[in-house]
């Protein structure tokens, strides 16, 4: 850059106008390895602040010396630099300089892309990393990650990853996780698919209103779905009382109680606590925001009868609206788990209903795009 005539790197570089000196300088980002920088003797410090190795330069042979080691071991360079002057507001990079890069047999290609997605992250995150590990992946605040993906159409940043459970990064890696509990170092148990992501966003929407300090990341859940597979997993964490902290999580409706009775003799052997959810409730009953909720009863039918090539009209959305006021005046509340497998279950006119798992999807999808609501928190026991 010269004089401020780049004036995209100057921004992703965080120069302040007054900081842009008079003499050229160059820094070069490999995909692999330290950034290089090359600055003129007279302004030596001028990218002082950015990180990598520095190289100086004076008379015009070692400024093309210079460029010659920024390129060393690449075949292509991204740079402000339009084909044919296509986006002029891309194009920044002189002639000259073009000539010297083509001249080394390095192939340049438009940063457009790239800067794109730079300036879109330095917009709206605080910090960035990069990670090929899920398991850097934070549970307590899935929204704030961006997933920069390229495909055949250019490179794009993903504001809402998890809307996609992931799909683009697990694909890339070639690896799929279905919980985290050989790492984590406490592990929960509980009764159904849906509670591990109901209990999930419960951490992070408590966390965010500030009635929790908790790491979700420490964290595995997972579903035992019955006995036998609940006694195999508790003899495997929890051997002569040792090894991975785990409790365990039991429905407080009729096989949530069985379940409860069975299994309390082992969970004291092992020293693994039992808890049991109130009085005839189900995990949907402890769910913090209503509005979201009942969005994603809407969703869960819409989707359902999509499946099934079934309408789906504004009368029964209106129906499922009614039946959910009275649902919450019901005192003591009725389970809301069945009420949903209930109601969905007349419109489709499946005794199944629709899918709770996708219930529990489309709840925290919708509160991670929303402001938590107010608490309706049933009768926690």
């Amino acid at each position: 850059m010269h004089r401020g005539s780049n004036l995209l790197a100057q921004r992703i570089l965080g120069l302040a106008p007054a900081d842009v000196g008079s003499r050229r300088y160059f820094y070069s980002i490999p995909a692999q390895g330290e950034p290089r920088k090359l600055v003129h003797r007279i302004e030596t410090g001028a990218l002082d602040h950015v990180p990598g190795s520095k190289t100086v330069y004076l008379r015009w042979q070692e400024l093309e010396a210079g460029i010659k080691h920024l390129l060393g071991g690449m075949k292509t360079v991204a740079m402000e630099y339009s084909p044919r002057n296509a986006i002029p507001y891309i194009s920044r990079v002189d002639a000259g300089t073009i000539e010297i890069v083509r001249s080394l047999g390095v192939e340049i290609v438009s940063s457009g892309d790239l800067i794109q997605v730079f300036e879109q992250l330095a917009d709206q995150t605080q910090i960035v990393y990069a990670t090929h590990s899920l398991f850097l992946l934070n549970q307590n605040f899935p929204e704030r990650h961006r997933l920069i993906v390229r495909d055949d159409t250019g490179t794009k940043v993903d504001q809402k990853p998890y809307r996609a459970n992931w799909r683009y990064a697990t694909d890339a890696l070639g690896v799929h996780l279905t919980a985290n509990i050989l790492f984590s170092p406490s592990v929960l148990l509980v009764e159904g698919d849906s509670e591990p992501i109901y209990i999930y966003e419960l951490f992070r929407q408590l966390n965010r209103l500030g009635k929790l300090d908790a790491d979700a990341n420490m964290l595995g859940i997972f579903s035992y779905e019955n006995l036998p597979n609940l006694r195999f997993l508790l003899q495997t964490f929890r051997q002569n009382g040792e090894g991975t902290r785990v409790m365990v999580l039991c429905d407080g409706d009729k096989q949530g109680k069985q379940i409860h009775k069975a299994i309390r003799p082992l969970c004291e052997a092992r020293e693994a606590p039992l808890q049991i959810l109130g009085e005839n409730l189900s995990i949907e009953d402890y769910t913090l925001d209503e509005e979201c909720f009942l969005g994603a009863v809407l969703d869960s039918l819409a989707t359902a009868a999509d499946a099934g090539s079934m309408a789906f009209s504004e009368d029964d959305r209106a129906k499922i609206k009614a039946e959910w006021e009275t649902h919450l005046k019901q005192q003591p509340r009725a389970n809301t788990g069945a009420w949903f497998k209930r109601v969905t279950g007349q419109i489709l006119k499946d005794k199944e209903g629709a899918s709770k798992v996708g219930l529990a999807r489309n709840y925290a999808f919708r509160c991670r795009e929303n402001t938590p609501g107010r608490l309706w928190l049933a009768r926690p026991n």
